[in-house]
């Protein structure tokens, strides 16, 4: 009933947000539309909070309040779905530039992870090197769980490309296009990158024999 009202857009109605977007919460099992109609509820407070000095710490706490609701989703295979309503929250942090930096990182390798599930390659390489940088600059303690992430999700997608050329007979060339993509993830030591294309040489000549 309160929205129904069209009520001024102030801290109240950035609270009732934030209330109902609880209350939405959809079980562990439940559905991407249940899932993103609780999500809604959170970036409408944010937007909201945004736009207000006074009401900028309820930035951060709709941003928890969304990570709570969609972590049964941050799971591999079940999180593309997510990439517009994570990449909006982290806007809205980035916008006030919150302090909480650790926070931030975390939600951005989650983003990242967001965007490879969801096949957006070309996305992720770029905001990889986005998140690369603002981890080394402002979390460099976080940079090993970052790099085990992007290398995991290299070889990942070495062992998807493999399947996806068994299934579907893809051209060869268009793949291997796609794996120089997802190898610029990170730049990797010379001594992993060269291991990397090694087994990739190897990959290549079994497949293509």
């Amino acid at each position: 009933m309160y929205f129904e009202g069209s009520p001024p857009a102030n801290q109240f109605l950035c609270r009732a947000y934030l209330c109902q977007g609880q209350l939405e919460c959809p079980p562990a099992a439940g559905s991407v539309e249940d899932v993103e109609k609780a999500a809604d509820y959170f970036l409408k407070a944010i937007e909201v909070a945004k736009r207000e000095p006074s009401l900028h710490c309820l930035v951060f706490n709709a941003s928890v309040l969304y990570v709570h609701t969609v972590r049964p989703s941050l799971q591999r295979g079940r999180s593309a779905h997510l990439v517009p309503s994570l990449r909006q929250v982290l806007q809205g942090l980035e916008e006030l530039n919150d302090p909480d930096h650790d926070w931030r990182a975390q939600l951005m390798m989650q983003l990242l992870k967001c965007y490879i599930d969801a096949g957006e390659m070309e996305e992720a390489v770029m905001f990889a090197k986005a998140t690369q940088q603002f981890v080394k600059s402002h979390t460099a303690h976080l940079f090993p769980e970052l790099f085990s992430l992007l290398v995991t999700y290299v070889i990942l997608y070495a062992f998807t490309l493999a399947k996806t050329i068994i299934d579907l007979n893809y051209d060869f060339k268009i793949i291997n296009r796609q794996f120089k993509g997802i190898s610029m993830l990170l730049d990797l030591p010379c001594e992993l990158n060269l291991l990397c294309k090694s087994n990739h040489k190897n990959m290549s000549e079994r497949l293509c024999c």
